[in-house]
C-alpha cells in the first residue's frame, strides 16, 4: 500500500533473510527481484541502515561470505514483528498515508492548508491527491475542500467510508501498535462490557485487535453523527435472521448509548454484518447450521439466489459434503453476495488481496470447469443478470466454490496392513492411525490392488506405483515416527 518499488525489495529481502534457515545466496535474491548484484547490495545496505534506526535495541546482524548472506537465526515470532514493524514503519512514511489520516481525523480548509500541515510543495500536494483521489474512487468517496462540505473533506456514503476505514488502519497497522492519536481504553472500553471482555480474551490476539479496531472506528463514526446508517431490503431480513440466532454485539461489542433511537437498529443490523464481512469463523458451526436453516424458508432473492447456486453446483460437480460443511458454503455465500450487493464497490485487487479473500492457485481443470459452471449458471437463472460480478468478484468467488468443491471431495488415502507377529498387530496399527487420522483422510482396505499404500512386517514384491512401509516391530517408537511423516508426506502429495 504506497510504497515504492525500493521499499517493497527491501522488504522482500528482509524476509528472505528472517524466514531462511539457511544463508541466502546474493544471486539467488537478485533474480528474484530482477535486480542487479549492484543494486541489491546497495539496497542491503539501507535495509541495515533501517534496521538500526527501527531497532536500536535489537542485536540483529548480516554477514556477506563467499556470496551468501547470512543473517543470525531469530525466533520466528520475532521475525515477523520485525517484518510487519519495519513494513508499517515505511507505509508511516509515505505521504499518501499521511494525507488520509489526516483527512479521516479533521476537516482542512483548503489545499493550501492541506500542503502546510502535511510540509509539501503545491506540487507535491497534487500529485499526491491524484493517488489518493484513485483510491478513494474505489470505495465512491470524494474529496471537497469548498466551503459546503462543513464537517469533512470526504462527500461519501456511511457504509463506505466505514468499511475504507477499516481496511486502511487494518491493512497498515494489522494490530501491531494503534493508530497514531487513538487511544484504545478512550475508545474501546465504553464497547466492552465484562462478558465481552472474556469472550475477546479468549480469541488469538490479532482477532482481538480486529475487534477493538472495527469498535473504534464505529465508535468514532458514531459521535460525530454525521450521517445514519442505513439497512434496507432484501439485506435486513437476513441480517435481522442471522442476528437473532447470534447478536455480536452481545457477544463481542455493545452498542454505544447516546444513538438516536431512530437509528439504533439499523446500526445494531449493520454492526452485526460488518463484523461477520470481516473477521473470520464468529459463527459457530451449529450457528450456521441453524441459520441455513431459517434463510432458506425466506422469500429473498439474495437467499434464494445462493440456494439455486449451490443446488446447481452440487448436481453438475457430483458433491457429497456433511452438513456442517454445506451450511459453512451457504452461510458464506450469503455473505458474498450481501457484501458485493450492499457496500456496491469495486475494490483494488492490489490493495486488498491479503484482507479480503485470499486466492488459491487453482488446478487449472477445475477451475475452467467452475468458471464454465458459473457463466452458465448466470446466464439460465433468473435472477443471474442481479447478481451479476466484475472479473475481480468472479475470481473471488471462482476461488470460494473451489475451496467448497475440495472440502466436499475427499481424497482419504487407502491403506492395507499385513502384520502376523501379534494376533491383533494388523488391529493396533489401524487404532494408532484412526487416533491421528479421520476417515476423511484415511481409511483402511483389505483388496491390496485398490491401496495406495501397504504397511507390511514382510517384503511384498509390490509394484512401483505402489507405497510400501516397512515395520518390523509395534514397539520400536523410531518406526512409529517414521510411519507418521511418511503418511503425512502422502497426504499433502494427494491433496496439495
Amino acid at each position: 500500500m504506497f510504497l515504492e518499488p525500493k521499499h517493497l525489495a527491501k522488504l522482500a529481502i528482509f524476509k528472505s533473510l528472517l524466514f531462511s534457515e539457511e544463508p541466502v545466496l546474493i544471486s539467488s535474491i537478485a533474480t528474484d527481484l530482477g535486480i542487479s548484484r549492484k543494486t541489491l547490495l546497495r539496497y542491503l545496505d539501507q535495509l541495515i541502515a533501517d534496521i538500526l534506526h527501527y531497532f536500536p535495541d535489537f542485536d540483529l546482524r548480516f554477514k556477506i561470505n563467499h556470496g551468501k548472506i547470512i543473517i543470525f537465526t531469530i525466533e520466528e515470532e520475532t521475525a515477523l514483528y520485525l517484518l510487519s514493524y519495519m513494513r508499517l514503519s515505511y507505509i508511516e512514511e509515505t505521504k499518501e498515508f499521511k494525507m488520509i489520516h489526516l483527512l479521516l481525523d479533521r476537516k482542512i480548509k483548503n489545499v493550501t492548508t492541506l500542503g502546510k500541515e502535511l510540509h509539501q510543495s503545491p506540487s507535491s500536494v497534487y500529485l499526491t491527491l491524484k493517488k489518493v483521489t484513485y483510491l478513494l474512487d474505489h470505495f465512491d468517496i470524494q474529496l471537497d475542500f469548498s466551503t459546503h462540505n462543513r464537517i469533512s473533506n470526504f462527500v461519501y456514503e456511511e457504509k463506505k467510508l466505514r468499511l475504507f476505514a477499516y481496511y486502511f488502519y487494518w491493512l497498515t497497522y494489522g494490530g501491531i501498535k494503534w493508530p497514531t492519536d487513538w487511544k484504545e481504553n478512550h475508545w474501546a472500553q465504553p464497547l466492552l462490557g465484562k462478558t465481552q471482555k472474556h469472550l475477546i480474551s479468549q480469541l488469538v490476539p490479532s482477532k482481538q485487535n480486529q475487534l477493538h479496531y472495527i469498535g473504534m472506528i464505529w465508535y468514532r463514526r458514531l459521535l460525530l453523527r454525521i450521517q445514519p446508517i442505513q439497512m434496507d431490503e432484501p439485506y435486513r431480513t437476513i441480517i435481522a435472521t442471522m442476528t437473532s440466532i447470534h447478536d455480536l454485539t452481545e457477544t463481542y461489542l455493545s452498542l454505544p448509548l447516546g444513538i438516536d433511537t431512530t437509528y439504533q437498529e439499523d446500526e445494531h443490523l449493520f454492526i452485526n454484518i460488518f463484523l461477520r464481512h470481516l473477521v473470520g469463523d464468529i459463527d459457530t458451526a451449529t450457528q450456521q447450521i441453524e441459520m441455513m436453516a431459517q434463510l432458506v424458508t425466506l422469500d429473498n432473492p439474495i437467499s434464494n439466489f445462493c440456494q439455486s447456486l449451490l443446488s446447481n453446483l452440487i448436481k453438475e460437480f457430483s458433491l457429497i459434503s456433511s452438513e456442517e460443511t454445506h451450511a459453512f458454503f451457504f452461510y458464506h455465500l450469503i455473505l458474498f453476495f450481501i457484501y458485493i450487493q450492499y457496500y456496491d464497490i469495486n475494490l483494488p485487487s492490489s490493495f486488498f488481496s491479503e484482507i479480503v479473500f485470499e486466492k488459491q492457485p487453482p488446478r487449472a481443470e477445475l477451475n475452467t470447469q467452475i468458471r464454465y459452471f458459473l457463466t452458465d449458471f448466470f446466464i439460465k437463472d433468473p435472477l443471474g443478470e442481479t447478481f451479476k460480478l466484475t472479473d475481480f468478484y468472479l475470481n473471488l468467488l471462482v476461488s470460494q466454490i473451489y475451496t467448497y468443491i475440495d472440502m466436499s471431495t475427499a481424497h482419504p488415502l487407502r491403506i492395507a496392513t499385513q502384520f502376523s507377529k501379534n494376533a491383533l498387530g494388523e488391529e493396533l496399527i489401524k487404532q494408532r492411525l484412526r487416533k491421528v487420522y479421520t476417515s476423511q483422510v484415511v481409511v483402511f482396505t483389505k483388496d491390496y490392488q485398490q491401496a495406495d499404500l501397504v504397511i507390511s512386517e514382510s517384503y511384498e514384491g509390490l509394484k512401483k506405483e505402489k507405497d510400501y512401509f516397512y515395520i518390523d516391530s509395534l514397539t520400536d517408537n523410531a518406526a512409529w515416527s517414521r510411519l507418521f511423516n511418511y503418511i503425512q508426506e502422502r497426504i499433502l502429495d494427494r491433496n496439495f
